[in-house]
């Protein structure tokens, strides 16, 4: 019981830690921790929930960040829920969702979509989740963003598709040439260390940064994903600026 009691106790300090230190790293961006609550109960999600991943705070207060009406792409729809959540915001003017074509092996072959009753479950919720007008959603692969968005520049560019290289440093690198110059650009998932740990990730997003950092071609800041805490399994968001 005592063990239990300990434990606990120190899950709640690394809590606590975990929680000031991305709400002061987001503050330095200028969003307040007032206007993250605010955004997020309007979709019944909490700050403090710990296993809501943080990119939803950080696009949630991002009204703070510009003053227009935003453009913003995401790489990598998935199921459709993040899209749907900016839809619903009020500074968001339009969003481009990319992922791979559903015949695409890459695309069958990931997330528990191998069988086809399966397959078109997960395709008729993303299909629900992309209703919005302001949504607009391509499969394509994300090597050709250039190319069809040659005429586009977004103010906030999400990049959540391949995780290992080449196609994370591509979908880096061709969202610095598509990000307006006050804009931001977050990758999900990054790991700071490799340990193995995931089967579905690795180093390369954190490499790829690093290595542009180094070259002083961008700026970035890290927070924690989620807040549950895991000594070992750490993943980041890494939000980036360029220079």
């Amino acid at each position: 019981m005592l063990n239990y009691l300990k434990s606990t106790y120190l899950d709640k300090i690394k809590f606590y830690l975990n929680l000031r230190s991305n709400l002061n790293t987001l503050k330095k961006i200028k969003i307040p921790e007032n206007i993250i609550k605010s955004h997020l109960s309007l979709f019944d999600k909490n700050i403090y929930d710990i296993n809501l991943s943080w990119h939803f705070h950080f696009f949630g207060g991002a009204s703070k960040l510009f003053n227009k009406n935003l453009k913003i792409l995401e790489i990598g729809t998935h199921d459709g829920t993040f899209a749907n959540f900016l839809s619903q915001l009020s500074f968001v003017e339009k969003i481009y969702t990319i992922d791979l074509h559903e015949t695409d092996l890459r695309f069958i072959n990931t997330y528990g979509r191998k069988n086809s009753e399966d397959r078109k479950r997960f395709i008729k919720i993303r299909n629900i989740n992309l209703k919005s007008s302001k949504i607009k959603f391509i499969e394509m692969d994300s090597n050709n963003i250039l190319e069809i968005f040659k005429k586009e520049k977004f103010d906030l560019i999400w990049v959540d598709g391949d995780h290992f290289n080449p196609q994370v440093s591509n979908d880096i690198n061709n969202s610095l040439e598509l990000i307006q110059p006050n804009g931001f650009i977050l990758c999900d998932d990054v790991i700071i260390k490799n340990e193995n740990y995931f089967k579905q990730s690795n180093s390369d997003s954190f490499r790829a940064i690093n290595e542009l950092e180094e070259k002083k071609v961008i700026n970035v800041r890290y927070i924690l994903k989620r807040l549950k805490y895991k000594k070992y399994k750490k993943k980041f968001i890494a939000i980036i600026t360029k220079n």
